[in-house]
């Protein structure tokens, strides 16, 4: 892997982070939520859009954020517009007791869910292997899977063998799915 992390260490790494997520949305939203990973793949750039793209619906909504530190590149979080509209909806409903909804504000509840657990899989990455991690402020999308993957991150796939895919749930009232994955740069662990 072009990282020196290897799967095992992403597995320990996905439960910790999403343990972490997994509490940190619990609180906030004063209710059970469970984030569950599912697998861990490592897969090749065409392998990754052929498996993933194959297993989402044409438009997704996409949170994102380019990572600096030790190990470099793109975490981006991947699931169907309507998970991500039911857990935007659910946020709201919970914390401002409102279930009207716009676009704009969903955005904005999904970009502080991809924050929340982005900064679980930072947390995880450093209590595990001290190794620090720098994210850039998310940004969430709502477009063609493929689209969004040329648009973030085609410079980081062209320069490297595999990315690192894990597949999630979310559960709160209803399960949803969800996918992480780590495109990472070239450049090896310091």
């Amino acid at each position: 892997m072009d990282c020196a992390l290897n799967i095992s260490d992403f597995k320990k790494i996905g439960v910790a982070a999403f343990e972490e997520a997994s509490r940190a949305l619990s609180e906030l939203l004063n209710q059970k939520v469970q984030l569950k990973l599912i697998s861990v793949l490592v897969l090749s750039p065409i392998d990754m859009i052929n498996t993933v793209g194959s297993e989402l619906p044409t438009e997704v909504v996409a949170g994102y954020s380019e990572v600096e530190g030790m190990i470099d590149g793109v975490l981006l979080m991947v699931m169907p517009v309507e998970h991500a509209a039911a857990t935007a909806k659910n946020l709201l409903e919970h914390l401002l007791g409102s279930d009207i909804l716009n676009e704009e504000m969903a955005l904005d509840l999904l970009k502080e869910i991809t924050n929340i657990i982005f900064g679980a899989i930072a947390s995880a990455v450093y209590n595990k292997y001290g190794i620090y991690l720098k994210y850039s402020v998310p940004r969430v999308v709502i477009d063609n899977f493929v689209a969004i993957l040329d648009n973030i991150a085609l410079i980081y796939m062209t320069l490297l063998s595999e990315v690192v895919v894990l597949n999630a749930e979310i559960e709160s009232e209803e399960k949803l799915k969800l996918k992480l994955l780590f495109i990472p740069s070239k450049r090896k662990v310091k």
